[in-house]
């Protein structure tokens, strides 16, 4: 009987596990050039030298491991983030007005003198 259950156990199958699809070169290549672009945009980097910035988040996102659907959202977010991104050919629309128009009408924060 204990042979019989060991021939079992042997022949059962191992329940296989879900693996991510890890990001490609070329995909990952792709994110850095628009990681690059974008932050040259926004002024974050040295549009000098922004491979000086560059060569950090290389190493840093070297490190993570990407998945592929990762490095699509970061794709989506940087281009939300500088306006180029296009929703069935139209551009989306502009980001919220900023914090203090909206709390500098408020008498109260007025009178806190939280904004002048």
């Amino acid at each position: 009987m204990v042979m019989a259950y060991e021939i079992f156990r042997a022949g059962a199958a191992v329940p296989e596990t879900f693996t991510p699809k890890l990001a490609s070169s070329y995909e990952l290549e792709a994110m850095y050039d628009h990681l690059k672009e974008t932050l040259t945009k926004i002024h974050f980097v040295n549009p000098e030298n922004p491979d000086y910035w560059m060569q950090s988040l290389r190493r840093f996102f070297s490190r993570i491991g990407l998945q592929a659907r990762e490095v699509r959202s970061s794709g989506g977010s940087a281009a939300r983030s500088t306006g180029t991104a296009t929703s069935v050919g139209r551009t989306m629309p502009a980001p919220h007005p900023p914090i203090r128009s909206a709390l500098g009408a408020c008498p109260k924060a007025r009178r806190m003198k939280l904004f002048s």
